[in-house]
């Protein structure tokens, strides 16, 4: 059968059919006979793009996927000029794949260095997909070993703007400015719902923030808000927390106002209202706002959050809450420590120990840590309150996310 098999590798060959000779090799699991259909063919750079299309598209098997896409990378880095011109998206995509961020800023630098007049512009094309497309761990690790690559650049110019673009401020303003100019929601239609529904109905009058918040969300759209504030600031306990935490879907990613927006709530709100749920709403919305952007400010903003908290559930619900969002895929042992620690010392409480346990897989998003996955099994077995239990379910999973069928055992 194998030596069939060979035979039809061979006749491809000899007919120039490369992609079905591509496509027998994947059938049949022959990593080789992708490499070689890829180099003999009269035009490898097709090939290569022809191979990771159906690599990323139609093969199931993640380690077997991964195994091709090495081989493509191989062939990438083996052959620096292969006819035409380099798909160095491609190249950028594989090495997204494989998960390899040293390689992508070897060839962020690779590409500024380039002698043709327009090459560094693919290098900042590939830079917003990095931050569009990546984790911010993956992010933070191209920006380290691009510093030290780059050391040797003559002209920084084009380095520093590499780095505005991986820092993500061109990104979120670009989207900010967007988003702002093309809001077209009806806000008539909110003041409608809202006059609709009077004071009393409190399922109603969340629903209609809700609907507020999801309608102008990344649009720092907040009129409705601030013009009906009494009418808003009739809800009370956790419809409080969700009222200010809105305000963090309404400004994600507008973090130069996110102090100026929120302050007045970290206290616990303005007048005769004042109340803990608007700081644990602040806090969650913070969260929000700074989503998915970990620095050693954010980190001790929430540190102190804790600190500040006392035994008050519903803030210690807040800050986990907005500490998970922040640090979210870092795999910071640090975060994730705080995080358990919070979870253990309150044990009997479901409002701190369900926030803990949802941030705790967030933190370790996609790490299929281990220790965590141990950690978390024994306490939800331990655990009698529901929410914490469902928490940690759905934290498991987080742990899992994009392991496909390396997550197979944890299932089951």
């Amino acid at each position: 059968m194998e030596a069939i098999v060979n035979r039809k590798f061979e006749q491809c060959f000899g007919e120039g059919k490369y992609k079905q000779a591509i496509g027998i090799a994947l059938e049949t699991k022959r990593i080789d006979m992708v490499k070689a259909s890829i180099e003999r063919s009269n035009n490898p750079e097709t090939m290569l793009g022809y191979a990771f299309t159906l690599a990323t598209e139609t093969i199931k098997s993640k380690e077997f996927r991964t195994a091709i896409l090495n081989t493509i990378m191989e062939v990438y880095e083996s052959k620096n000029d292969l006819g035409n011109d380099n798909d160095f998206y491609k190249i950028a995509k594989c090495q997204f794949h494989l998960n390899r961020p040293e390689l992508t800023a070897k060839l962020l630098v690779k590409l500024l260095h380039s002698t043709k007049s327009d090459e560094y512009l693919i290098a900042y094309q590939i830079a917003f997909d990095v931050v569009e497309k990546e984790s911010q761990s993956y992010t933070q690790s191209v920006i380290t070993t691009a510093t030290v690559a780059a050391a040797s650049l003559e002209d920084k110019s084009k380095f520093e703007k590499l780095l505005t673009i991986l820092k993500g401020s061109i990104n979120e303003r670009l989207y900010l400015q967007f988003l702002k100019k093309n809001n077209h929601t009806d806000m008539l239609l909110i003041n409608q719902v809202k006059d609709s529904i009077g004071n009393k109905k409190s399922i109603l009058h969340m629903s209609t923030v809700w609907m507020n918040a999801i309608m102008n969300a990344y649009t720092t759209n907040d009129a409705f808000l601030r013009d009906n504030m009494p009418w808003a600031e009739t809800a009370i306990n956790w419809n409080r927390f969700m009222v200010i935490s809105s305000l963090g879907m309404i400004h994600a990613g507008n973090k130069s106002k996110a102090d100026e927006i929120l302050t007045p709530y970290f206290a616990g709100g303005a007048g005769p209202n004042n109340s803990p749920f608007c700081t644990a709403g602040a806090y969650y919305a913070y969260g929000l706002i700074h989503a998915n952007n970990f620095t050693p400010e954010t980190n001790e903003f929430f540190m102190n959050g804790y600190r500040n908290a006392g035994q008050v559930e519903s803030v210690q619900h807040g800050v986990s809450l907005g500490l998970g969002l922040v640090a979210m895929a870092t795999k910071n042992s640090e975060v994730y420590e705080q995080l358990k620690n919070t979870l253990y010392a309150n044990a009997d409480s479901a409002t701190i120990g369900e926030a803990a346990a949802y941030s705790m897989g967030m933190v370790m998003l996609g790490s299929a840590d281990e220790r965590v996955i141990e950690e978390m099994m024994t306490h939800a077995v331990d655990s009698q309150h529901e929410k914490i239990i469902r928490a940690l379910s759905i934290s498991l999973a987080l742990l899992m996310q994009g392991r496909e069928e390396q997550a197979d055992g944890l299932i089951e």
